[in-house]
């Protein structure tokens, strides 16, 4: 692996080299029990504007921004991909993935999970309101034990079949 160099042509900055190396994502694994064992987990559809994976599902994620915490960067996220607010406190450190090889484009990533009663948040949920709706193409709540129905991005189906065994 290595890290890039950008130079800068324009401006104050012309001929300054800016380094880059990865980036810090988060994901969110959010469950939901209502009836008893079933068991979901949130997911969202990728849409358009996704630049891969379109058409595929996962769970909600994206890049940490500059000014928040992981716990704020998945409840952003996680709001931004499903119109779902849940707040960050909500949210524990599930795992830390640092093998490039094993993350999407090397990036690191912070793993986030929370359970939350599926009513609760369903009041407050419209797709049409979605502020990025074509970054989410659909968003469902899926049965743990269905997942293998869909085909997941990331290997979240693989996180989430993880989860389930540690819980």
């Amino acid at each position: 692996m290595k890290n890039w160099s950008y130079k800068i042509t324009e401006g104050e900055h012309a001929g300054e080299t800016l380094w880059s190396g990865r980036y810090c994502c988060v994901a969110g694994f959010i469950l939901s029990h209502t009836n008893g064992n079933n068991i979901k987990i949130l997911a969202v559809k990728r849409g358009q504007d996704c630049p891969d994976f379109k058409g595929m599902w996962c769970c909600p994620c994206g890049f940490l921004e500059a000014d928040e915490t992981g716990e704020e960067g998945i409840a952003r996220e996680t709001w931004e991909e499903t119109g779902y607010e849940i707040s960050a406190e909500n949210f524990d450190l599930l795992a830390v993935e640092t093998d490039p090889k094993l993350c999407n484009k090397a990036h690191v990533t912070l793993m986030y999970a929370c359970v939350v009663n599926q009513c609760e948040v369903d009041d407050y949920f419209d797709i049409d309101w979605l502020p990025f709706d074509r970054e989410s193409e659909e968003v469902q709540w899926i049965p743990v034990d269905e997942i293998g129905k869909y085909d997941w991005a990331f290997g979240h189906d693989k996180i989430i079949n993880e989860l389930m065994e540690n819980l």
